[in-house]
């Protein structure tokens, strides 16, 4: 790496903090280009090199979170070990993830996030959800997943205080209960 490139990474690194901390204060709607500047020590040209405007740094920064959760699923193919990887993460990098999942930044956060896991985890689940009718297997995802969503939202909410193991064995216990459930009621029918 270059001394570029190292400039320019410590610039998005201060743009991305300064902005981050004024989340914190006020909606992404009243934070202005210019008090960006001013707090991460960049003047205006600067910020425009790498930013349309301020919607485009909270939607960069927001698929640079998503990509980096996709990336810690890494190769694993099973449900288990996955969401126990995406519970680590969140925890190691929970602060950057509850100010872009506030209602100063993009509330619907959460549910883009959860859309991009659900890529990833559908496959796993269809495996475990076969026997069902046609059509249904996505029905019952829904049902879990959405369920799962609401467990890992409250546990954010909380400030990740149980260990991302507890968490990860209610939500595969209720899960495997769930599927359990639906499997019989499709045996039965």
């Amino acid at each position: 790496m270059n001394s570029n490139d190292a400039r320019v990474n410590y610039t998005k690194h201060m743009v991305e903090e300064t902005f981050l901390s004024l989340l914190r204060e006020k909606p992404v709607s009243a934070i202005t280009v210019t008090q960006l500047c001013a707090g991460a020590g960049i003047n205006r040209s600067t910020f425009y090199k790498h930013y349309l405007d301020i919607p485009d740094l909270l939607e960069k920064l927001e698929r640079q979170f998503i990509t980096k959760v996709c990336g810690a699923f890494g190769g694993t193919a099973q449900v288990k070990p996955l969401l126990m990887e995406l519970l680590v993460y969140l925890r190691n990098d929970g602060r950057r993830f509850m100010v872009l999942a506030s209602d100063n930044a993009d509330p619907a956060f959460s549910a883009k996030i959860f859309s991009a896991c659900f890529q990833q985890c559908y496959p796993l689940f269809q495996r475990l959800l076969t026997i069902h009718p046609q059509g249904r297997e996505r029905l019952v995802y829904d049902y879990l997943s959405f369920g799962s969503g609401a467990i890992l939202s409250r546990w954010v909410r909380d400030g990740m205080t149980d260990e991302p193991e507890a968490v990860t064995g209610l939500i595969m216990d209720l899960c495997a209960g769930a599927i359990h459930s639906f499997r019989s009621s499709a045996v039965e029918t």
